[in-house]
């Protein structure tokens, strides 16, 4: 395969520089634009879907003038970061490490996306039909790209989701935990806090910790249950009875059965408040079912580490708690194979310390070369 490292590295450079956070429009629709122009010159179709004023492009880019595809690919363009960032931390290479904003999570998979495209290109007659996704929002659980996006893959027996795989050795992934967030809002009545036993008082961060505490023993170890109060806001000061608090909490688990078990749970505090006197609200932030491996994923895992021996790798897959695209695509499309976390590897997403493994790159590519092609065998 003729590529190079500079190669790879200059054209990830080149979109790591651009802010793409999930709210920023512009940003994202100037990296779609710059993968746009990749891809026409290798003589793609590209299609922009317009999927709301609050984001960037869906771009849909194929191969073949058909709408069904032997194998869809699919990236997103959005960090979770703010306009601004790649002026304070813009991409740079130490040694075998690359820095930068989205650098593996996940601008070095689309990268990798477009290099496997360049290289089936050299070979038309024999390439597969495919369709590469790039989604503006999967940061922000796809809200305004999943319905077109599920739409598009439903033409498609084969998803890879092009995540970044595990580190130090590429571990792939086949399975995710579900997950469910949530705000609680608590009211209660305020009062002085030294006059507190002789005046009604309802203090609403009493009962916010009581929710925390709760909420934090659902942790399971055996069932892989997941649960975090991640923010706790409220009160005035330390004299005073607080009448407003607030939690932002997560649960994540395996099961759907588990995923609805615990939010009747949640349900059913909020109309159940343990402090006399304090009411509770619920705001549903959004969620994803779990992704679990259907029969077909289970039979590609077998084809793609007969594939990866065949050029001198290993396939590996474990189940992540992290959420991605996979777990809303198959939840909507049950029975079709998807292997996620298909791009190559870094880590330390959505930190200031993100990293890609710079000699992750080519292999990646090179696997999803061979995992493409012998899909004409």
């Amino acid at each position: 395969m003729e590529l190079e490292r500079k190669e790879f590295l200059d054209k990830l450079a080149e979109i790591v520089n651009i802010d793409s956070g999930s709210r920023s429009p512009a940003g994202i629709t100037a990296v779609a634009d710059v993968i746009a122009g990749w891809f026409t010159d290798l003589g793609w179709q590209v299609t922009r879907h317009n999927v709301g004023d609050e984001t960037g492009p869906l771009l849909q880019i194929t191969n073949k003038g058909t709408d069904k595809y032997d194998v869809a690919l699919l990236g997103h363009m959005d960090t979770v970061f703010n306009d601004g960032t790649v002026a304070e931390r813009p991409f740079r290479v130490e040694g075998d490490t690359a820095y930068g904003p989205g650098v593996a999570d996940m601008k070095n998979g689309l990268v990798a996306m477009y290099f496997a495209a360049r290289e089936l290109s050299k070979d038309p007659e024999n390439s597969p039909a495919v369709c590469m996704l790039f989604n503006p929002d999967e940061e922000i659980g796809a809200r305004y790209s999943k319905h077109k996006m599920i739409e598009i893959v439903a033409n498609s027996p084969l998803l890879y989701v092009l995540e970044g795989s595990g580190t130090h050795g590429s571990t792939h992934c086949h399975a995710r935990k579900s997950i469910t967030g949530f705000n609680a809002i608590f009211h209660g009545q305020s009062a002085h806090a030294g006059n507190m036993l002789d005046r009604s008082g309802a203090s609403a961060i009493l009962e916010a910790a009581r929710w925390t505490e709760t909420i934090c023993g659902w942790v399971d170890r055996e069932k892989q249950i997941t649960a975090n109060v991640g923010i706790i806001q409220g009160g005035l000061a330390a004299n005073v009875v607080p009448d407003y608090a607030r939690i932002r909490a997560e649960f994540r688990t395996v099961t759907m059965e588990d995923q609805q078990r615990l939010m009747e749970k949640v349900e059913h505090m909020a109309a159940n408040p343990m402090t006399p006197g304090v009411t509770v609200e619920l705001e549903d932030v959004g969620g994803r079912p779990p992704l679990n491996p259907s029969d077909a994923t289970l039979a590609e895992i077998e084809r793609a580490t007969r594939v990866a021996a065949s050029v001198g790798q290993e396939f590996r897959v474990k189940a992540r708690g992290g959420v991605s695209d996979a777990n809303t695509i198959c939840a909507a499309l049950p029975h079709i194979a998807c292997l996620d976390g298909m791009g190559p590897a870094g880590s330390n997403a959505h930190s200031p310390e993100e990293y890609l493994e710079i000699n992750s790159c080519l292999p990646c590519v090179e696997l999803l070369v061979a995992l493409l092609l012998d899909l004409k065998k």
